[in-house]
């Protein structure tokens, strides 16, 4: 009676174990079901989806790239929309939580190192994504790709958003350290909107001017520019 006992429970808890690795099996979403979640109108379904599909190496074949930049290009545009509906007061990481600022910041890499470079929109949306002018990112895309984010660049530093503008103008700086080859008209362009953002009623974008004049400017341009650099 008992060995029956014994070789009962163990059956029973055999078939247990086997129909609960079925039904995880079942539940689990395939690569073919998470791609189509990456065009959610929902972020946070577009967050799962894109961290699952990293972890399990779902993101490969000839369409990652046109995906990861169509994705990229998406959340640009989420953080450009929440920053100016709140007045540029609060970003993402205010509205959405540190999870999707951590799950940006998985999108901007994957991009950065798989998105194809020869086509003429990546760096584009590079450009026009969250980052720091200061950081070797911004560097690399400023010395490979200077001519052909320009014109981005030049809007963003435009943006009635303050901190794109901030965040342009001193990119703007690094732009112009890393293509010494500009034209006359670009470095006109670049120097225009430099010198008019040191009049700029935002802190950060005067600072960002300031900042940049000093990598960009003639001497004269300085001093307007010291002129023009008041904090309070």
């Amino acid at each position: 009676m008992r060995k029956r006992v014994q070789v009962t429970w163990v059956v029973v808890v055999s078939v247990l174990f086997a129909g609960l690795s079925a039904s995880a099996q079942e539940t689990k979403p395939s690569v073919s079901e998470l791609v189509p979640k990456l065009s959610s109108a929902d972020p946070f379904e577009r967050l799962r989806a894109f961290v699952d599909l990293e972890r399990s190496g779902g993101l490969s074949g000839p369409n990652v790239p046109e995906t990861l930049l169509s994705l990229l290009d998406r959340e640009n545009r989420l953080l450009e929309t929440t920053l100016r509906e709140s007045g540029g007061l609060s970003g993402v990481s205010v509205k959405y939580g540190e999870e999707y600022s951590e799950y940006y910041a998985m999108l901007l890499r994957a991009c950065w190192e798989r998105c194809d470079r020869k086509n003429a929109r990546t760096p584009i949306v590079l450009v026009n994504s969250a980052y720091s002018p200061s950081s070797d990112f911004a560097q690399q895309l400023a010395r490979d790709h200077g001519k052909a984010i320009l014109p981005a660049l030049l809007l963003k530093a435009r943006s009635d958003i303050g901190g794109f503008r901030a965040e342009g103008i001193r990119m703007l700086g690094t732009l112009k350290l890393a293509n010494p080859t500009l034209t006359d008209a670009e470095n006109e362009s670049v120097r225009s909107v430099v010198i008019t953002a040191t009049r700029d009623p935002i802190i950060p974008v005067r600072q960002g001017a300031v900042e940049a004049v000093g990598k960009i400017a003639t001497t004269a341009d300085i001093g307007y520019a010291c002129g023009n650099c008041e904090t309070r």
